[in-house]
C-alpha cells in the first residue's frame, strides 16, 4: 500500500534584503514554511514549478554625517512572490500502526530481575 501523495499548491511569500538576490533568497527560503503550515504529514519534496513576481521595490536612502558631511546612499530591496509548488508527501492519516504493549514494573530492580529470568 503506497502512502505517497502528490499535490500542487500556490503560496505567497515576501522577502527583503540589501541586494536583489538577498531579497529573492529570503522570499524563496520562506516557501517551505508556508507549505508546511500546521500539517502533520511528512514532506518528501517541495519543488517550485512557477514563480511570479507580484511586486519588486527598491528603496534608496541618503544618510549624512552631521547633517551634511559625507553623504552615503543605502539601498534596500523587497519582493512579493507567488510560487506554485509541487509537493510530494506521506499522509500519516493513512498509515496503520500495529500496537505492541509491554508491561513493566515502575521499580528498576524488578525489571532487571524479570529480564534476567526470561533470558536465563
Amino acid at each position: 500500500m503506497s502512502v505517497n501523495r502528490q499535490l500542487n499548491q500556490t503560496v505567497r511569500v515576501s522577502g527583503t534584503g540589501d541586494t536583489p538576490s538577498q531579497a529573492f533568497a529570503d522570499a524563496l527560503g520562506k516557501v517551505k514554511q508556508a507549505v508546511l503550515g500546521k500539517s502533520s504529514d511528512i514532506y518528501l519534496r517541495i519543488e517550485p514549478i512557477d514563480v511570479t513576481v507580484l511586486s519588486a521595490v527598491q528603496k534608496k536612502e541618503t544618510e549624512y554625517f552631521l547633517f551634511f558631511f559625507l553623504p552615503r546612499e543605502k539601498q534596500h530591496f523587497s519582493v512579493d512572490l507567488q510560487v506554485e509548488v509541487q509537493v510530494q508527501y506521506i499522509s500519516l492519516a493513512e498509515v496503520r500502526f500495529n500496537v505492541q504493549e509491554e508491561k513493566r514494573s515502575p521499580h528498576f530492580w524488578v525489571n532487571v530481575k524479570q529480564r534476567f529470568l526470561k533470558e536465563g
